[in-house]
């Protein structure tokens, strides 16, 4: 029992360091994260996005990805370009070409008029030292070769993070890339299944799990910490609940709102 104990404190200290390191440039013991970029105020998705979440002092910056029939990996939340763009186009249907010149930015705001789609690797470029891009696979698991292709070598992948909502996806993703953190994100997460849940992350060399906040639990991150795993909440522009959940233990929130959050956490 005693080993036990000392076991589980040793793991509960490594959870600590590792969130700790995740929080770099806020000083608030916690990721904040844009997500889709600084929404609130720019375009989501878009390379104008994920650089005011930065300039805005958002330790990470969480976007959506897609493949084109021609396998360029592309930065946008739906499968159609019509929602963002105006246009409609099945992104995984048509080649890159067909999309790039498409004008992802007026539908915020007249000033943003122009932005494109970016790229991955757009974004990729874009990235400052220090700071992390949580990487979020929407298109179906035959993106992951392409995606390895790209960041697996990369000179910057100790920053980056790989999420999905699919759990096949974001288990083969940890198989391909061992050495980036990679979390299972998840809407909704019963107590009856707290143990069958935490249990099937762990078998699957999982980071943790990035939650709606909605369903977050003290027992359920205390849970995690104990298996030496991370519990990131989505998507949270309340600076109440972001409080509740760094008291809890939550170590990341992603908010559109990266900017307010961080002024007012202080």
């Amino acid at each position: 029992m005693k080993r036990l104990n000392i076991l589980l404190l040793c793991l509960c200290l490594l959870t600590i360091g590792q969130s700790m390191s995740l929080a770099q440039n806020n000083h608030l013991g916690i990721e904040i994260v844009g997500h889709r970029g600084a929404s609130f105020l720019a375009p989501e998705n878009t390379l104008a996005a994920a650089k005011l979440a930065w300039e805005l002092g958002a330790d990470g910056v969480e976007i959506d990805i897609h493949m084109t029939a021609d396998k360029e990996i592309v930065v946008i939340h739906d499968k159609s370009t019509f929602r963002t763009c105006g246009k409609r186009h099945q992104i995984a249907d048509v080649n890159y070409s067909a999309i790039k010149d498409l004008d992802a930015g007026s539908f915020k705001s007249p000033e943003f008029a122009g932005e494109p789609i970016p790229l991955l690797e757009d974004i990729l470029d874009a990235l400052p030292n220090g700071r992390t891009l949580y990487i979020e696979i929407k298109a179906s698991i035959e993106i992951l070769p392409v995606l390895e292709k790209q960041i697996k070598n990369h000179h910057k992948n100790e920053q980056f993070r790989i999420i999905a909502f699919d759990f096949e996806t974001i288990a083969e993703a940890k198989e391909r890339f061992p050495d980036i953190p990679c979390y299972h994100l998840k809407s909704i997460v019963l107590k009856s299944n707290y143990n069958k849940y935490i249990d099937s992350l762990k078998e699957h060399k999982l980071d943790g799990a990035d939650l709606r906040s909605a369903t977050i639990t003290p027992e359920l991150v205390k849970g995690l910490a104990e298996a030496g795993m991370l519990c990131l909440a989505w998507t949270v522009d309340s600076i109440n609940s972001s409080k509740e959940l760094m008291k809890w233990g939550v170590v990341g929130i992603t908010t559109n709102r990266p900017g307010y959050l961080i002024d007012n956490l202080k």
